[in-house]
C-alpha cells in the first residue's frame, strides 16, 4: 500500500507522513478493535471516519491528507467525498463521534450515589473509556493543543457536552448550579482534564506512570478531593488559627476514610 507524501488542495492536507510498511502496521491495529466489531465489518463511512479519528490523533489533523485516510481505510478517495463532502466535514464527523463516546460512557454514572462516590465512579468510567480506546486520549490533546477553527469547534463542542452533564448532575443533588456557567464549565473543564493534557509534565514531576492503576487512583482521588473540598473554606475567615487547623485535620481523615 502506498503511503500518500504530499498535500493537495484537493485532499487538504499540508503533507502526510509515514512509509508504506508503517501504513500497513497502522491498518493492521485497526482491525478487531472498534467497540467489539471487527474493522472489516464497519459500514464504509464508519470506517473512513474511525481511520481518520486515529490518524488525527496521532498527527492532527492538519498533516492527514483524504487521500491517506482513503488508502488507510481501503477505499477510494471519491467513496471519502461521497461520505463526507470535505475534510472539514470528516473532521466534524470524528469530534462529534468522539464526544458521543465519551457521553456514552459517562452519562448518568453515579446519578443516585454520595456525590464523592459519584465522581470516583464517573472518573473511572471514562478512564476505563480511554483504556481501552488510547487513541482517545491522544485525539482531546491535539484537539486543545492547536488553535485552528476545527480545534476552537471541538473545544465549544465538549464544553457544552459538560456544561450539560454538570445540568444533570445539578438537577440530581450531586452538583450546585454554577455561578457564571460559561466561565464555571472552562475552569471545571481544565481540572477534569488536566492528567490528560499535562500527562508527561505530570509523569516527569511525580516520577510515576499514569498508565499505573495505583498512579492513577491516586491522581483521580486528588481531582476529586480539590472538586469536592474547598481550598480556602468561607468559614476560615471567622475561624481562629486553631480552629483552622482542626478543621483540616478532619478534613484530611474524612478524604483518607474515603
Amino acid at each position: 500500500m502506498r503511503a500518500q507524501t504530499g498535500g493537495s488542495a484537493v485532499d487538504g492536507t499540508r503533507g502526510g507522513t509515514g512509509g508504506p510498511d508503517h501504513e500497513v502496521t497502522e491498518i493492521d491495529g485497526l482491525r478487531g478493535t472498534r467497540l467489539g466489531a471487527s474493522f472489516e465489518d464497519l459500514s464504509v463511512k464508519a470506517r473512513i471516519r474511525e481511520v481518520a479519528l486515529r490518524l488525527f490523533a496521532r498527527d492532527g489533523s492538519r498533516a492527514v491528507s483524504l487521500r491517506r485516510i482513503a488508502a488507510m481505510a481501503g477505499v477510494s478517495l471519491g467513496a471519502v467525498v461521497h461520505h463526507f463532502g470535505s475534510k472539514r466535514a470528516l473532521e466534524q464527523a470524528v469530534h462529534q463521534e468522539v464526544l458521543a463516546r465519551i457521553r456514552g460512557a459517562i452519562h448518568g454514572v453515579g446519578s443516585f450515589e454520595p456525590t464523592r462516590t459519584a465522581l470516583m465512579h464517573r472518573t473511572a468510567a471514562f478512564d476505563a473509556l480511554v483504556e481501552e480506546q488510547p487513541y482517545i486520549a491522544d485525539y482531546i490533546r491535539q484537539m486543545l493543543s492547536g488553535t485552528a477553527e476545527e480545534n476552537l469547534d471541538y473545544f465549544r463542542d465538549v464544553l457544552a457536552m459538560t456544561r450539560g452533564e454538570l445540568d444533570a448532575m445539578a438537577s440530581v443533588g450531586l452538583a450546585r448550579p454554577l455561578a457564571d456557567p460559561d466561565v464555571d464549565v472552562i475552569i471545571y473543564f481544565a481540572v477534569v482534564n488536566a492528567r490528560f493534557l499535562l500527562r508527561h509534565h505530570i509523569e516527569a514531576v511525580l516520577g510515576a506512570d499514569l498508565s499505573d492503576p495505583a498512579v492513577s487512583d491516586r491522581v483521580r482521588r486528588a481531582e476529586i478531593s480539590l472538586l469536592t473540598d474547598p481550598l480556602f473554606p468561607i468559614a476560615s475567615d471567622a475561624a481562629s488559627p486553631p480552629e483552622r487547623r482542626a478543621t483540616g485535620r478532619r478534613g484530611r481523615a474524612a478524604r483518607a476514610a474515603g
